[in-house]
C-alpha cells in the first residue's frame, strides 16, 4: 500500500527511470549486442514486447503532460497505462526467464558469456557513462522518499 499519493512528479521521475535504464541498457544490450550474438532471433516476441513498452511509456508521458497541464482524467490514464506497463512486464520477463535464457545456455560457453558481459559493460559505458548502476540506485532511492515503501497490491 503506497503511504503517499501519486503525483506528477512522481509519474515523470518514473518514465525517466523507465527510459534510461530499460531502453537506454537493458534493451538495447539484448537488441544491439545479445541477438546478433546469438546469430538468430530466438522469437518468444520479445523485440515487439520491447516497442509495445515504450508505446505504453509514450502514453504514460503524454498523460502525464496533460496531468501537469491540469487534466485530473490524465492521471487516471497514467495509472492505467501503468497497470498495463506492469503487466506486459510480468510477462516479457517470464519469456526472458524461459525462451531466452535456454537459448542463451544452448549457445554461449562460457567464455562466450564473459565476452558478452564486458560487451555490455562497455555499451553501458559508452551510452550512460560511468556509474550508471549507482545512478539508476538513487532514483530508486529518491522514488522511493515520493512515494513511500510501497508492497505489492491489487490492480485498481
Amino acid at each position: 500500500v503506497r503511504s503517499k499519493s501519486l503525483d506528477s512528479a512522481v509519474g515523470g521521475e518514473l518514465l525517466r527511470f523507465r527510459r534510461e535504464c530499460a531502453d537506454l541498457v537493458q534493451h538495447l544490450k539484448v537488441e544491439v549486442i545479445l541477438f546478433p550474438a546469438i546469430g538468430f532471433f530466438p522469437g518468444c516476441g520479445l523485440v515487439s514486447e520491447h516497442e509495445l513498452g515504450r508505446t505504453r511509456v509514450r502514453n504514460m508521458a503524454a498523460a502525464v503532460d496533460r496531468w501537469c497541464a491540469g487534466d485530473a482524467e490524465a492521471r487516471k490514464v497514467f495509472v492505467r497505462q501503468a497497470w498495463s506497463y506492469l503487466n506486459l512486464l510480468r510477462s516479457h520477463i517470464a519469456k526472458e526467464d524461459g525462451c531466452l535464457a535456454n537459448t542463451c545456455a544452448r549457445t554461449f560457453s562460457t567464455h562466450d558469456a564473459e565476452r558478452l558481459a564486458r560487451e555490455f559493460d562497455e555499451l553501458e559505458r559508452r551510452e550512460m557513462g560511468e556509474g550508471a548502476f549507482e545512478r539508476f540506485a538513487g532514483l530508486v532511492e529518491a522514488l522511493e522518499g515520493m512515494v513511500g515503501p510501497t508492497t505489492p497490491s491489487a490492480q485498481p
